[in-house]
């Protein structure tokens, strides 16, 4: 097509966001997610749908990965329990505080 503009890879955010880097996924934690706003959450869960609405990825998306955590020094196989910063989901009930409310919480101080 020759009034396209060409694919500049600088131009793609998601590439500029992983960087240099040679990872083949994003792997975000629940609880992470959770904590953020509710209008974060729609907007995130949207984009998700987006997602899954224009390109195949499998025939049970977003349900067919694993991920298993790996110490990055040594590559061996971690405990979850033991190195993980956030805590488990907990069915929806956990969250973690956002930098922006702790922020003003200290503020208030």
């Amino acid at each position: 097509m020759p009034n396209e503009k060409p694919i500049v890879m600088d131009d793609e955010p998601i590439h500029l966001y992983f960087g240099l880097s040679y990872a083949h996924y994003l792997v975000l934690p629940r609880t992470a997610l959770q904590s953020m706003p509710i209008e974060w959450q729609r907007r995130f869960v949207d984009c998700l749908r987006e997602l899954g609405d224009e390109i195949e990825i499998g025939p049970e998306w977003p349900l067919a990965y694993w991920v298993t955590l790996k110490h990055l020094g040594t590559r061996r196989y971690a405990s979850l329990a033991k190195n993980e910063p956030l805590p488990a989901y907990d069915k929806g009930r956990a969250r973690v505080e956002l930098n922006s409310e702790r922020k003003k919480r200290e503020n208030k101080k």
